[in-house]
């Protein structure tokens, strides 16, 4: 099994990354095209704050947009 089939790893990923090595953020934004889609949980917390990078945070938003109402429903009250 591959890192890249384990969308649990992608925030561990993106934490180890140093943001002031343009290099590393365009390994991390490329391996998002690649990576196993994370679930609802995995990509709200893609959104938390320690994770300022702003492709990253898209690409959170849009792995949400996959998902039905049903199941973001679980996840919308503890954000209020």
């Amino acid at each position: 099994m591959s890192f890249k089939d384990r969308p649990e790893l992608l925030g561990l990923l993106a934490q180890v990354i140093d943001y002031t090595c343009p290099q590393q953020i365009l390994e991390l934004h490329d391996m998002l095209t690649v990576w196993a889609k994370p679930s609802p949980a995995q990509a709200v917390c893609l959104l938390d704050a320690i994770y300022a990078d702003e492709t990253l945070r898209f690409y959170a938003v849009t792995c949400l947009e996959d998902f039905k109402d049903e199941e973001l429903r679980l996840y919308l009250l503890p954000l209020t």
